[in-house]
C-alpha cells in the first residue's frame, strides 16, 4: 500500500504475514495488517497517538530483537535513555549488540528510538 506523509512517499509491504516499509512496491498485498499499520501511521501523523503500539507478531525478528523492540515501544514519548541503561532495562546484555538491533529496526516510525 502506497503511503504519503510528511516524510515522503513509501510503501507498507507485507510478506508471509510480516510487515516492513519500502521505497518501491514489489507486490501488492491485501493482508489486514497493512490497513492496521496505515491507521497507526495516520494516528501518529495527526498526533492522535504519539505512543504507537504495533503488532510485534508481524515483524520478522529474532527473540532478542523482539525484546529490544518491545522495550523501545515502552519508552515514553519525549523521554531519553542511553544505550547502556536501555540494555539493562530491557533485560539484555551487550550494549553494542543492542545498539545494532535498534539500528536494524524495520519500522522506525512505529517503533521509534528517537522521540
Amino acid at each position: 500500500m502506497k503511503y504519503t506523509c510528511l516524510l515522503g512517499t513509501f510503501y507498507i509491504i507485507e510478506k508471509d504475514g510480516f510487515i516492513n516499509f519500502s521505497s518501491t512496491c514489489v507486490f501488492e498485498s491485501t493482508h489486514p495488517i497493512i490497513q492496521t499499520v496505515k491507521e497507526k501511521l495516520d494516528d501518529y501523523f495527526s498526533k492522535k497517538s504519539l505512543n504507537l503500539k504495533v503488532l510485534l507478531n508481524n515483524i520478522k525478528a529474532t527473540e532478542r530483537e523482539m525484546i529490544a523492540y518491545q522495550a523501545l515501544i515502552n519508552i515514553n514519548s519525549g523521554s531519553t535513555i542511553c544505550y547502556s541503561e536501555f540494555t539493562k532495562k530491557a533485560g539484555l546484555t551487550g550494549v553494542r549488540n543492542v545498539a545494532s538491533i535498534i539500528g536494524k529496526n524495520p519500522l522506525p516510525i512505529l517503533i521509534p528510538c528517537h522521540r
